[in-house]
């Protein structure tokens, strides 16, 4: 699927400026990975 996959690159492309919002919400770990993911889910 080549929408799935470019869904992921730019994803990946972009994990740093995502990990960095959830900082703004939490500073524990496991909190930051959550709304990584709601973050992604949400996408």
């Amino acid at each position: 699927m080549p929408n799935e996959t470019e869904f992921i690159r730019i994803i990946k492309e972009n994990e740093g400026i995502i990990f960095k919002i959830t900082i703004v919400y939490s500073n524990d770990g496991d909190d930051q990975k959550d709304l990584c993911q709601e973050i992604v889910y949400q996408l």
